[in-house]
């Protein structure tokens, strides 16, 4: 009985968990998306010419809750926009958690017509399933979110940079929608077919629009005795039965 409601509890707090509180957001603070931005880049990993694109923008977590001081990014939502060509459902993303260089770019930089370095990345989490709904810019603007295979976690206080980067072949050419304003560093981008390289810092004052959502990471031992202190009266009464 012990071990069933030591479950339960496990249950509970997954479940909690998945309601997903957006702890940072990059888009509300941007003074929201700049649909008619001429500075959007595309970000999309192409099969059919057989090339790489991506944005990658930095983001900085605040304290966390828990005296762990550690996050659990769970969820990403993001607006994109179809640069060229018609729109077309893009079923599955590829994003990418960037370390900082320690010189306020993204890691993984390299030379022009190469892709980037990813053995330097965080965490690569490829074809993530994405549901997408009409983005409020337009026949070509487009919502979506997702939940990652498994989460990121992330110190607070440390910059780190994401890229968001859709699977679809080209025509059409798809990019990561921009905000009014840029909070932190500007963006950086890369298209090893154009020769640009990994990573090019925007010269445009505006952000990439995107939220993450998670929670605070709680210390093991604390969390361990949370359960336990549930488990103990009806450990107590199972004893005295």
């Amino acid at each position: 009985m012990f071990r069933a409601i030591t479950l339960a509890v496990v249950l509970s707090l997954a479940t909690t968990a998945s309601a997903r509180p957006i702890i940072f957001d990059n888009i509300t603070p941007n003074g929201g998306p700049l649909f008619t931005s001429g500075d959007i880049q595309a970000s999309q990993k192409d099969a059919g010419f057989g090339f790489d694109a991506g944005v990658a923008d930095d983001f900085t977590l605040g304290a966390s809750s828990d005296i762990s001081g550690d996050w659990r990014i769970t969820e990403v939502n993001w607006i994109g926009r179809f640069m060229t060509g018609t729109p077309t459902p893009i079923d599955t993303f590829n994003i990418i958690f960037w370390p900082d260089d320690n010189t306020g770019h993204p890691a993984g930089s390299d030379a022009a017509g190469l892709p980037p370095k990813y053995s330097e990345a965080l965490a690569i989490y490829n074809n993530v399933p994405a549901t997408s709904a009409p983005g409020g810019g337009g026949p070509t603007s487009f919502e979506y979110s997702a939940s990652l295979p498994d989460a990121f976690f992330a110190e607070d206080g440390v910059q780190y940079w994401i890229e968001i980067q859709a699977n679809v072949n080209y025509p059409p050419l798809w990019g990561v929608e921009m905000t009014n304003l840029t909070q932190l560093g500007r963006p950086h981008n890369g298209f090893d077919l154009f020769f640009t390289p990994f990573w090019t810092e925007s010269g445009a004052k505006h952000d990439t629009a995107f939220t993450l959502g998670g929670e605070p990471v709680p210390e093991p031992a604390a969390a361990s005795m949370v359960i336990l202190m549930l488990g103990l009266p009806l450990l107590r009464r199972r004893n005295r039965a």
